[in-house]
Parts: structure tokens; C-alpha cells; sequence
């Protein structure tokens, strides 16, 4: 399961705890829904740096191969030649493209997918700053009825004085 399905499960089983306030049932969703949430963080992290390793690696076979160049090029100087001969430096070339290429398509799906956690995590931080706010407003609500409630008991016990 991805770990956005996972986050969505867990956030509606927060929702489903909540509902049920303090029973048992509700502490034990409230567990799974935690442990849900983990698993998918763990899983989105687990994916993140398996791109940055990737990433690395691309990296470190271009250096590589920028020092085979360069090591062939010392050597084509020790022997005086002035230039690598052309199917040399054109294998030399196909490899550095080749590389740098790969470096970049492993850092534009790295770049993706930052950016999708990013949406996720903000989508999710919206989510739940409306769901406080819901809340307050509610809790106010609540102070407010039952403000009332009491205002009208005094009432009625004047009005039978």
C-alpha cells in the first residue's frame, strides 16, 4: 500500500477515534491510526532516500569518470601525444554524456518527488489547521450555549421568586 493511501487510512481512522471520544474502542483506533501514520512516514522517507542514494551514485560515476579522462589525458601527454585518438575521446565522450544524462533524470524524479511530499505534507498541515479551527469554533459554540443556558436558568428562577 502507498504511503499516501496508508496517511489517508490513518487520518480517517483519527477521524472515526475522535468520534468515539474516550471509549476503549476509540484509544485502540487512535493506536492503529498512529501506527499507520508511521508506517507511511517511514515508507515516504524510505523512498526519499533511495532517490538520494541514487543521486549519489550518479554522482560519484561522473567523478569517475571525469578522472578516467583526466588519467587518459596524462597519459596521452607522458607519451606526447597532443590528443586522444578520435574513438578514444569519442567513447570518452559518449560515457561522460551518458552519465550526466543519467544524473539528471535521477535528480529530476529525486526533485519530483520532494516536491510531491512537499504538497502532501502541506496539503495535510491545511487540513489540519481547518480541523482545529472547526474545533474551536465549535468549543466556542459550546461555551456559548451553554453561557446561554445558564443565563435563561437564572432567569426562570427570578421570574419564580
Amino acid at each position: 500500500m502507498a504511503a499516501s493511501s496508508l496517511g489517508q487510512v490513518a487520518e480517517r481512522l483519527a477521524a472515526v477515534a475522535a468520534r468515539l471520544g474516550g471509549s476503549e474502542l476509540g484509544h485502540e483506533l487512535r493506536e492503529v491510526s498512529a501506527e499507520l501514520r508511521r508506517e507511511a512516514e517511514a515508507q515516504t522517507l524510505g523512498t526519499t532516500a533511495e532517490l538520494l542514494a541514487a543521486v549519489g551514485r550518479a554522482r560519484e560515476e561522473r567523478l569517475e569518470l571525469e578522472q578516467l579522462q583526466e588519467q587518459l589525458a596524462q597519459k596521452v601527454a607522458e607519451d606526447s601525444r597532443p590528443v586522444l585518438p578520435a574513438d578514444v575521446q569519442a567513447q570518452i565522450d559518449e560515457a561522460m554524456s551518458f552519465a550526466l544524462a543519467e544524473e539528471a533524470k535521477i535528480a529530476r524524479a529525486a526533485r519530483a518527488h520532494l516536491v510531491e511530499a512537499n504538497e502532501s505534507l502541506s496539503a495535510a498541515l491545511d487540513a489540519e489547521r481547518r480541523r482545529s479551527r472547526a474545533a474551536q469554533t465549535e468549543a466556542e459554540a459550546l461555551r456559548t450555549l451553554l453561557a446561554c443556558q445558564d443565563v435563561l436558568g437564572r432567569a426562570d428562577a427570578v421570574e419564580g421568586v
